[in-house]
């Protein structure tokens, strides 16, 4: 949002001209999650309200049509990046009490700390919720493809964080113990049983 705008919580976008989800995505559902959780409609809650692509907010922010935008992705985003580079914008925390209510909706959600540094000029960490980072691959791919896949993945876990530095409040054991979001494929199951054995004290 923008920068000089005094807003500390999804509350404070009363009255102000907010990029709201597109129609059918993703991101347009947990909005309207949140909206009904809080008995909202987008027609009288905002002064204004756009549903422009993401690829669209560097404009709307820099030629201050909105006042800030809701849009659920995973970070590190280019579009976002693009943003924060040439507008005065910010980050806004959801509130402890915030994130409590958000985390009644389905059980994928989780409460997650995005770190500071993860964009330029975004100086302090983030507390927002989002849902489990899911791999998906057929059953047909052959085990030991995904278990060399799965091997080199979390061989490299270091590397791969730098490439996605939202992966830094994690580790290996943490995503293994995750799980309940899909099936794991017999590849992967083996080689978690690997860690997992090798892991236990004697």
């Amino acid at each position: 949002m923008q920068d000089d705008e005094n807003i500390n919580g999804f509350l404070d976008l009363a009255d102000k001209r907010v990029n709201i989800p597109n129609e059918g995505s993703g991101s347009r559902v947990l909005y309207e999650n949140i909206m009904n959780e809080y008995n909202l409609s987008t027609e009288n809650f905002f002064s204004k309200v756009y549903e422009k692509n993401i690829s669209e907010l560097e404009n709307l922010f820099c030629t201050d049509k909105i006042d800030a935008a809701i849009f659920y992705v995973g970070h590190p985003n280019q579009a976002y990046q693009n943003v924060i580079e040439n507008c005065p914008v910010k980050f806004v925390s959801f509130s402890e009490r915030e994130i409590k209510k958000y985390l009644r909706f389905p059980e994928y959600y989780s409460a997650i700390t995005m770190p500071a540094n993860v964009y330029d000029n975004q100086n302090e960490e983030i507390k927002t919720f989002g849902s489990q980072l899911v791999l998906s691959i057929s059953y047909d791919v052959p085990d030991e493809v995904v278990y060399d896949f799965t091997k080199v993945f979390f061989t490299h876990f270091d590397e791969v964080i730098k490439l996605s530095p939202i992966l830094s409040q994690q580790s290996p054991m943490n995503i293994f113990n995750i799980g309940g979001v899909a099936p794991i494929h017999k590849g992967a199951t083996k080689y978690y049983h690997e860690q997992i054995i090798m892991s236990l004290p004697y």
